[in-house]
């Protein structure tokens, strides 16, 4: 994690956390004490499944270790012991929990608290809107699309796939003509995914099967032929899909044609054991490549998909700091940098020149740099400074712009914007405010909420308020708290 605030910098420490001081109730009400009671006095005790133990005794590094549970690694689809093991124990703690006194009264509060509409950023393709809601006690969010009337449609409810409600969806993306969703089906929590194609006019899924996915993203291109996603070979016959996965590689998918055809776009066989995924730069002309060993840090890579040689362009390449592109001007890339400054930058490369020369575009601030976006003709940067968020506005040469006027003091969860959109959404929550989806206007500066969600809990009831204070050590560590606590509580630190 990259440090709050510099000790080597400030010669001092910053101690920085958060702390909920107030709730929804202030204790249970009397008919809920009523009913909660202590264990009787003869309670069985508790007898736990028996979990078989193995032999099996590995050597790393001159060193055997005993792993007399590796069997439990199997997968529970094929594998009848792990799949009677996960029965047993779900079976006995759903027998446990139902025993406890007062479990229905504690249960009941936390559905009323919790029990309230959850919608995800959405993304805009042309005059269609793509976002998952979730109400309630759903097991899984729908993928629902609006249109600029207003007008909704669910387009997918995974609570009609499976009579357990363990399958789902995971990865989406809307193509840029809002035509039609891939969508990664993943069943039972697997981190394999199978992507499928939905026409978003007819509702239909189309006959197009992509299998083998996992640690992917989805990348329409720019015309909608096709997308582009990150999969490993299928495993030979016999051999359990979990068994050496190497050769993770890049494919472009094209609508209409068996998975067979699809093309390789980006592999590193030298390097078998790396992570490759793409996404492409809000116009399509750009596909920008990460290539990782430890899901940290990563080799980029970038790819002009209007040139005849798309040949990988490397950007950055054996670097121990962490590197994300935002966006592109033209020719221009900008980027989130960790090199040099503890707290992240943003900088710019011209991809016309023949030599790639980073320039620093918005340089290190007086707080973390936590992401950062173009929309419009401005870039808007998340930044964390004593224990809460902000949303700085930046010209896209580096000028400072002003700040997003945040409804309080909260969490900035999610952006979506696009260049030459004057259109961005901002997903926000805090301790008194459950997550609302903001619509912003990037020229105008207005903020309004796009949807917001009904809840059960008092949030009206509790403040938000920031105190400073020091530490009471001879260090003096000045700290900053950002806490919730109703209306009536007294404030005390420490």
């Amino acid at each position: 994690m990259v440090p709050l605030i510099s000790r080597r910098r400030f010669g001092k420490a910053i101690c920085a956390f958060a702390v909920v001081a107030g709730t929804q109730r202030n204790g249970l009400a009397a008919e809920d004490k009523a009913n909660v009671h202590s264990p009787p006095a003869d309670a069985k005790p508790i007898v736990y499944p028996r979990t078989k133990r193995d032999t099996i005794v590995k050597t790393r590094f001159g060193v055997s270790v005993h792993d007399p549970y590796r069997w439990l690694e199997g997968d529970p689809r094929t594998d009848t012991d792990v799949a009677s093991w996960i029965d047993a124990q779900r079976r006995f703690t759903t027998e446990h929990l139902s025993s406890l006194p007062g479990r229905d009264v504690f249960r009941r509060s936390l559905i009323s608290t919790f029990d309230y509409e959850r919608v995800g950023i959405p993304q805009r393709s042309r005059d269609r809107y793509f976002f998952t809601r979730k109400v309630g006690g759903q097991n899984q969010p729908l993928l629902v699309m609006r249109d600029d009337a207003g007008q909704e449609r669910i387009l997918l409810n995974p609570a009609t796939w499976s009579m357990d409600g363990t399958v789902t969806f995971a990865e989406w993306r809307a193509s840029r003509d809002g035509e039609r969703v891939a969508y990664a089906v993943q069943d039972g929590g697997s981190d394999w995914r199978t992507i499928r194609v939905l026409d978003a006019a007819t509702g239909k899924v189309t006959s197009d099967v992509v299998s083998w996915a996992r640690m992917t993203q989805i990348a329409w291109a720019n015309d909608g032929s096709g997308f582009y996603y990150s999969r490993y070979p299928e495993p030979m016959p016999g051999v359990s899909d979990a068994t050496g996965l190497i050769n993770h590689a890049i494919y472009f998918h094209r609508i209409g044609t068996p998975q067979a055809d699809d093309t390789l776009f980006f592999a590193t066989p030298s390097k078998p054991g790396r992570v490759n995924s793409a996404g492409l730069t809000p116009d399509g002309r750009y596909a920008i490549i990460y290539s990782t060993d430890d899901l940290v840090h990563a080799d980029v890579l970038v790819v002009d998909l209007e040139q005849r040689d798309q040949s990988p362009r490397t950007l950055i390449e054996n670097s121990t700091d962490r590197w994300s592109v935002i966006g592109n001007v033209g020719t221009k890339l900008l980027l989130t940098a960790t090199k040099g400054p503890e707290r992240s930058k943003i900088v710019s490369v011209d991809l016309a020149g023949s030599e790639l020369v980073f320039i620093d575009v918005v340089p290190e601030q007086n707080a973390h740099l936590t992401g950062a976006y173009i929309a419009g003709d401005r870039i808007l940067a998340i930044y964390f400074i004593d224990v809460k968020f902000e949303m700085r506005r930046f010209r896209l040469d580096g000028v400072a712009d002003g700040v997003v006027k945040l409804p309080g003091m909260g969490s900035v969860r999610a952006v979506f914007g696009e260049p030459g959109n004057r259109e961005a959404f901002i997903l926000y929550g805090s301790f008194n405010q459950a997550e609302t989806v903001y619509k912003y206007d990037v020229e105008t500066g207005q903020l309004v909420a796009w949807v917001e969600p009904g809840i059960g809990a008092k949030l009206a009831s509790i403040t938000v308020e920031q105190r400073f204070f020091r530490s009471k050590d001879a260090r003096a560590c000045r700290c900053s708290l950002r806490a919730g606590r109703t209306r009536s509580a007294r404030f005390q630190p420490c």
